[in-house]
């Protein structure tokens, strides 16, 4: 649930929203004032908000429009515009924006904001739980403030960052990507000591009958010499790939 604060913001954006024939108009200098009118705690509490996390960005706003709270995502990206075309006149506001926005809000801003500005609002944003948020973030920032994503819980997160950074160059980064090419790509250039490697083929044993992990297997085994590979000769069971890799290897 919102905060009650939140609550009368998004009722303001309602009365100040004019449904025209194929888009919304949006009183932008009323709802400006307002949010620069308020006490610091309560702007800072609307921009906050966790609420703003799962805000839509897209909704059926001929259908919704005006009464669902959840139809305005359009007038929110007009206002964060309109806030830093005019931050002189509504620095309070900008300046909370710039520090304390979460969500579409924090997402938006990105978007608009230029510069230096932007570059703090998207360190912010690699640690939002708000995916858009962090997303875009990952593709703007410098190398160094984004290495630690690349095993993102999220694939999308983790392929931004693949797709940024070579898994071939850095692969220790990679080794738990939820990317399977980075993954992989990652063991490949990997060259681990013996020990190490047992342990990787050991963590991959439970889920070896998928082919992307059998084939990671695969590439570790070829990394050990013949004697080692005799400690795993009873792994293959009925995944096939390693079964016919063994053949292989020790005809």
């Amino acid at each position: 649930m919102p905060k009650k604060d939140t609550l009368i913001f998004l009722e303001k954006i309602c009365n100040n929203a004019t449904k025209k024939e194929f888009h919304i108009s949006y009183n932008l200098r009323e709802i400006s004032n307002y949010l620069e009118s308020l006490s610091s705690i309560s702007r800072n509490n609307i921009i906050s908000d966790s609420f703003w996390n799962r805000y839509p960005k897209n909704v059926q706003w001929k259908k919704y429009f005006p009464n669902n709270v959840k139809a305005h995502a359009r007038g929110i990206s007009y206002l964060i515009k309109f806030i830093y075309s005019n931050k002189d006149k509504y620095p309070k506001t900008y300046n909370s924006f710039l520090k304390n926005s979460s969500g579409i809000f924090l997402y938006y801003a990105i978007n608009y904001f230029h510069g230096n500005e932007r570059m703090k609002l998207a360190k912010r944003g690699v640690s939002s739980k708000d995916l858009r948020v962090k997303k875009i973030s990952a593709r703007i920032l410098p190398i160094k403030f984004i290495e630690n994503l690349a095993n993102d819980s999220d694939y999308g997160v983790s392929s931004i960052i693949a797709n940024r950074i070579s898994p071939s160059a850095k692969p220790n980064l990679f080794l738990h990507s939820k990317n399977n090419r980075a993954r992989f790509e990652s063991i490949l250039a990997l060259e681990p000591d013996r020990d190490t490697i047992f342990q990787m083929i050991n963590e991959r044993l439970a889920n070896s009958k998928d082919w992307r992990i059998a084939r990671e297997i695969i590439c570790l085994l070829d990394k050990l010499n013949d004697n080692d590979i005799l400690f795993f000769i009873n792994i293959s069971g009925n995944v096939k790939i390693i079964t016919d890799y063994f053949k292989n290897r020790l005809s």
